[in-house]
């Protein structure tokens, strides 16, 4: 993790150049942000545990025809603690989504004083480029959970104070019913699962999976298990759905 912990680590600093390699183009996600912009807007909350920023511009298009629909509740680049009212919909608006990074994201940054701010960019295509002049600069370093262990994470995650707000008081609070698209529940991320059902309010979970998968029994047995030592056995529902449905995430 970075921010408020000084110079970035070196794990750290190896997956920014990884991401930095390996990020798509927005000229070459643009025709499906669309999409996924609408798969998202069926939910009240998104958290997602991806780096990139594939979310952030899928929000961009997604407020584009409704102005505000999607809000990561930051204001003037700072995020802010008092998050609760951004659940309102805006004016005209049926509905709210509100966006949250668990481990981060690399559109958010940390100056030299641990001050956090999300970086923008005036045009949507030009944002990875702002990320990594700042970065470049040396003086701002990213602020996104890099650890390995599920414990070196859970340290991390509350030495920044947006992480530890996610992960305090949005995973808590989901709801009754939880979507899980591309989360494979390993025990790396045992702390995201402990915070999500640590109130016993999730009762229904819809994983996303591969009907053709060999592995699909043990998949399920795994996070069965996991459930059931959190939430008590025969205490929830438990579904998987083709993640190739029609209009699921960027399915056509």
């Amino acid at each position: 993790m970075t921010g408020p912990l000084g110079p970035t680590r070196p794990s750290a600093r190896a997956l920014i150049e990884v991401v930095r390699v390996i990020h798509v183009p927005h000229s070459e996600v643009l025709a499906r942000l669309g999409r996924a912009a609408a798969f998202m807007s069926r939910f009240s909350t998104v958290l997602s545990l991806n780096y990139d920023v594939l979310v952030y511009w899928a929000m961009l298009v997604g407020n584009e025809d409704a102005p505000n629909r999607f809000k990561d509740c930051f204001l003037n680049t700072k995020f802010q603690q008092d998050w609760e009212p951004f659940r309102e919909p805006y004016r005209t608006n049926g509905k709210a989504t509100l966006v949250f990074y668990p481990h981060g994201c690399i559109a958010l940054a940390a100056d030299l004083a641990g001050a956090e701010f999300k970086i923008h960019a005036e045009a949507d295509g030009a944002l990875l480029d702002a990320v990594f002049q700042r970065w470049r600069a040396g003086n701002t370093s990213p602020v996104f959970v890099s650890e390995g262990t599920t414990e070196q994470k859970c340290a991390a995650i509350h030495r920044s104070p947006y992480l530890s707000t996610v992960y305090e008081e949005v995973l808590p609070h989901l709801g009754e019913s939880v979507v899980v698209f591309g989360w494979a529940l390993r025990d790396n991320d045992d702390h995201l699962l402990d915070a999500l059902c640590c109130c016993g309010v999730p009762r229904r979970f819809a994983v996303a999976a591969n009907p053709g998968a060999a592995n699909l029994d043990e998949v399920e047995a795994r996070i069965r298990q996991k459930l059931a030592a959190r939430l008590g056995p025969n205490e929830f529902e438990l579904i998987f759905f083709d993640r190739s449905s029609p209009d699921c995430w960027i399915a056509t």
